[in-house]
This record gives C-alpha cells, structure tokens and sequence, in this order.
C-alpha cells in the first residue's frame, strides 16, 4: 500500500506486546514465530491490514 508506517509510534505504542519469550532458529523454521508488531500496524494502518487481508486470501 502506498503508506509509511512509523517504527517510533509502533514500537511507543501501550498495547505492543513486549513479554514475548525468544526464539529459536530450529522453532522458527518448524513454523513457529509471530510478529508482535502486526496487530499494532494493522490497528494504525487500515491500508496494511486490507493488503495483508487480500495476500493471506
């Protein structure tokens, strides 16, 4: 989408999840990870959320 998103107002964000454990390499290429910071840039950014709704169709 043709929209800039902040890191500073992401990352300063109350309800950016931060607590998360680390991860491993092995856990990560088994499929596992998630990105803490997608539901704050998708709850921001209605354009980043529409254009990732349409790529996970």
């Amino acid at each position: 989408p043709q929209v800039s998103v902040s890191t500073a107002e992401i990352f300063s964000d109350p309800e950016l999840t931060r607590n998360t454990p680390a991860i491993t390499v092995r856990s990560l290429l088994a499929g596992g990870g998630h990105n803490d910071c997608q539901p704050v840039v998708e709850r921001r950014y209605p354009e980043v959320r529409n254009a990732l709704s349409l790529l996970n169709k």
